[in-house]
């Protein structure tokens, strides 16, 4: 057993530990798209990488020196002795990254480039680490499924993020059923310290059985911290239990087995892995590099083979001590082995955790029999099968999807076992959402009365105390659905009864008697440019009269774009689809046009909408802009009327990512939609990653304000075909608003695609600007400012009583759009030399860059 060193330890997020693993494992590329909550892997590899080449520079830099001081004293043979080097007061943090193997690092445009170019790396002998979060894993499916059945060489490991909750994303996507869809091994973690082993496991099995390897965390493993040591990394075993539960572990002598030395896991092409190829005996993979080979090619025969072969691999993998070890068991000391009426509980991920928690608060810990599923998929049948026999009842806790759920009452069919086994499919546990320490005591405590009454569980000072208060436990289910929004409604043979002094539960607060936490409606930045863009285009509509016009928005912060008083956003679906969206809406328009007339005067729209402008002169031969809008079609005779303008909005990495697919998809079919790619220089809602269009790359050697490789979004437009492109500053309201006019008018004149580029950094890349000067006799309090724009630095104040609106200093960041809102020069700009200009002064109101 290793000794474990407290000096080797550091205190680490889940994400930054798996960051670490990866490069105890000697990894060479590690790249992926951001996404919360996986996000700070690639920045802590980055960092670490960094931190290390200026480590190994100065160390070189300081033996150099020593060496030449040594030269002079005529004492060379002391330099290099290591007993002259100096001393570490503490362990090198570093000491795990070999200086030799330095990972490519990448932000890549989307996941399933990411996934592609690893693919990439591994089929060449390298290991490669992709992260993403679970509605990334959709990005990244179709090279995935095609990677399950070709195989790997070395080592590939995704690192995908779940969201229970969700926190952060538009799903509850459950990663656990995509890799039994994808028949891709999954382990799942739930502790930093897990997740740090797991990723080291997660290498060799990719490598010893030739396949990618998922390695599935959740936003509270993610972020949550833990001590790790990851110094002597030869050793692994499965997490140990708190002493406080007082379990007796049954581990297997499997889950004491070593890994070999970090960076010198099994090659799958050595003699000691799968011994495809007995000539490279000895090498690495790395060393082997790229073979020219049929099975990396996904031709259908060698599509049917793969698949073929896949059930072998997956009972292979299921049986592999590397993998089966993180399913383990626990027995409670005060379980009757003989007896027939004995309770099982099962649970994995962020649940493993909080059910260690909430057995010992509620006094139950030494009363049941647990086991831990750390890797789901493949399933181990005979642990699980062996687990249900020996127990009358089995109840299960995780997040998300019933996943384990359905593989033992599977397990349970297919052995002819009869036990109750309940859970999420029997609405025993919540059923959406996180779970808490709270909400699985509070579940088990009312399962466990329900079968007392039933006489299944028998436990001594836990029986008698379930059920003499039971009377009491309606309100308290009352009390805790009202409170949790993903408490499921109980059933009333389920009720909670109230907790006896008795138990330990009893001495400590509980959650459900806390007052709700306020809620804090989210909202776009005081100083975002978004707001700009938004607000532009909404005056832009109003200035052409337009009333009907669609919106749909994409994933990012300007999602936020829909909320009062800019409410402009009227769809969001997922990433890219903020450009495709709108094309479906004006080809679902332009399918009830019946056939215009050709030479017809008036462009006619089918049964109900007829396109003729207010005021368009009878002959017209123009399609003019008005109410219902005209769009004549690329001159033709044939005149198609444009009855609801479409407008689609993304991001600047979104565009990158998906976005671009729509453009050309807008182009090519000639769909009659307005695009808005809304620039804020930096990908902000995942912590300000940069993107191809900011040149800013993950590379170690890249210097921070490197950009001279940025793409620039408005000559990408223009490079593929869309004829009307213009750019503005969003901060700039007046040339921000002729910008979307211009790009409406031309695409309801010419039925072709046309876009509009708003370009004004991110307030977190940026220095605020200095704030705008408020009059408060001036303002009428006709809150124009706050119903144009909803910016949270606007706040109604008092002077003197008298009532306007002001700034709050502490939020605002000078943006000035308040004050080219304000018809009445209340709000001035503190930029320009001549205050009383300063409302129409449109050159001088973005100044932040």
């Amino acid at each position: 057993m290793t000794t474990i060193n407290t000096n080797n330890m550091q205190l680490l997020m889940g994400n930054q530990a798996v960051a670490h693993a990866a490069l105890c494992a000697k990894v060479n590329l590690v790249c992926g798209y951001p996404g919360t909550p996986s996000t700070e892997v690639l920045e802590t590899v980055l960092a670490l990488t960094r931190a290390k080449v200026d480590s190994c520079k100065k160390t070189s830099a300081d033996l150099a020196k020593r060496r030449h001081e040594a030269a002079c004293a005529n004492t060379p043979s002391e330099v290099d002795t290591p007993s002259k080097a100096d001393p570490p007061s503490k362990a090198d943090p570093l000491a795990h990254i070999d200086p030799d193997v330095m990972p490519h690092i990448e932000w890549s445009v989307n996941e399933k480039a990411a996934l592609e170019v690893a693919w990439g790396c591994t089929i060449s002998g390298g290991r490669a680490l992709v992260t993403m979060k679970q509605v990334g894993l959709n990005v990244a499916a179709d090279p995935l499924l095609t990677i399950a059945y070709l195989g790997t060489k070395g080592g590939l490991v995704l690192y995908v993020a779940d969201d229970p909750g969700p926190i952060s994303s538009q799903t509850e996507q459950d990663t656990r059923q995509f890799a039994q869809f994808a028949k891709v091994p999954l382990l799942d973690a739930s502790t930093p310290e897990e997740a740090f082993n797991m990723c080291l496991a997660a290498f060799e099995i990719s490598e010893r059985h030739e396949t990618p390897v998922i390695l599935r965390s959740t936003t509270r493993i993610c972020h949550g911290s833990a001590p790790i040591n990851f110094y002597n990394v030869e050793k692994y075993k499965a997490p140990l239990l708190s002493d406080a539960h007082k379990f007796k572990s049954s581990l297997a002598d499997t889950c004491e087995k070593s890994l070999p030395p970090s960076g010198m896991l099994k090659s799958a092409y050595s003699e000691s892995g799968t011994g495809k190829s007995e000539t490279n005996t000895g090498k690495t993979n790395l060393e082997i590099g790229f073979t020219r080979d049929p099975r990396w090619v996904i031709f259908p025969s060698v599509a049917y083979r793969a698949h073929l072969a896949l059930p072998k691999r997956m009972a292979d993998i299921s049986s592999d001590p590397v993998f089966a070890k993180h399913n383990y068991l626990v027995y409670g000391e005060n379980v009757n082995s003989e007896s027939d009426n004995k309770i099982g509980i099962v649970a994995g991920g962020a649940s493993w955790a909080y059910l260690l928690d909430a057995l010992e608060t509620t006094g139950l810990s030494d009363s049941v029999n647990l086991m831990k599923i750390g890797a789901p998929y493949p399933f181990n049948d005979e642990m699980a099968a062996n687990f249900i026999r020996e127990h009358a009842s089995i109840i299960v806790y995780e997040e998300l999807e019933p996943t384990i759920e359905r593989e033992l009452l599977r397990v349970a069919g297919a052995n002819q076992i009869i036990t109750s086994i309940r859970g999420k499919l029997t609405f025993d546990t919540l059923v959406a959402g996180e779970n808490s320490v709270d909400a699985i005591a509070k579940s088990l405590i009312s399962i466990l009365a329900a079968d007392a009454k039933q006489n299944i569980w028998l436990a001594a000072n836990h029986n008698e105390t379930m059920l003499q208060e039971e009377a009491n436990s309606k309100q308290m289910v009352s009390k805790a659905t009202d409170t949790n929004p993903h408490q499921p409604a109980q059933p009333t043979h389920l009720a909670l009864p109230a907790l006896s002094t008795q138990t330990a539960l009893s001495t400590q607060p509980a959650l459900s008697t806390l007052p709700p936490l306020p809620m804090r409606p989210p909202t776009l930045c005081a100083g975002c440019p978004h707001r700009g863009s938004f607000a532009a285009v909404k005056r832009a509509l109003r200035l052409l009269n337009i009333k009907n016009a669609t919106c749909s928005g994409d994933i990012g912060c300007y999602t936020l774009g829909n909320a009062a008083p800019l409410d402009m956003v009227d769809t969001c679906v997922c990433m890219g689809g903020g450009f495709t969206v709108p094309q479906g809406m004006h080809w679902a328009q332009i399918g009830a046009i019946q056939g215009a007339q050709a030479g017809a005067q008036d462009a006619a729209l089918s049964g109900a909408h007829v396109a003729a402008s207010e005021g368009a002169q009878a002959g017209a031969q123009d399609a003019a802009l008005s109410g219902a809008h005209v769009a004549a079609s690329e001159g033709a005779p044939n005149v198609t009327t444009l009855a609801t303008p479409h407008l689609g909005f993304v991001g600047d990495s979104t565009f990158f990512a998906s976005g671009i697919t729509g453009v050309v998809n807008a182009v090519y079919n000639k769909a009659a939609v307005v695009l808005f790619v809304l620039d804020n220089s930096i990908t902000a809602m995942t912590g300000s990653q940069p993107h191809p269009g900011t040149g800013v790359r993950m590379s170690v050697n890249a210097s921070a304000n490197d950009a001279t490789n940025a793409i620039v979004i408005a000559d990408v437009l223009r490079a593929l075909g869309v004829k009307h492109v213009s750019e503005a500053d969003p901060l700039c309201f007046d040339a921000a608003i002729d910008a979307a006019k211009d790009a409406i008018c031309f695409t309801s004149n010419n039925g072709l695609p046309s876009a509009v580029v708003y370009k004004s950094p991110c307030i977190t890349v940026t220095k605020a600007a200095p704030l705008p000067t408020v009059h408060p006799e001036k303002c009428t309090l006709c809150k124009l400012c706050v119903q144009t724009i909803g910016c949270p630095a606007l706040q109604q104040m008092s002077v003197s009583g008298h009532d306007y609106i002001g700034i709050n200093d502490a939020l605002c960041y000078g943006c000035d759009l308040c004050v080219q809102v304000c018809p009445f020069n209340a709000l001035v700009s503190a930029r320009t030399k001549d205050n009383a200009d300063a409302k129409g002064d449109t050159n001088t109101n973005n100044l932040r860059q």
